[in-house]
């Protein structure tokens, strides 16, 4: 999946695993880039 400055990529992604023994787990993983520029720190 790639982003573009139109359709950025989402901020988050919501993994859920439902195991065989009824176990469910949940991760959200960071994975948008806003395309916002990050600031350039200590750089003159």
């Amino acid at each position: 999946m790639t982003g573009s400055v139109r359709m950025p990529l989402p901020d988050a992604v919501e993994l859920r695993v439902l195991r065989t023994n009824g176990i469910e787990t949940r991760q959200m993983f960071l994975v948008g880039t806003g395309y916002a520029r990050r600031p350039n720190v200590g750089v003159n």
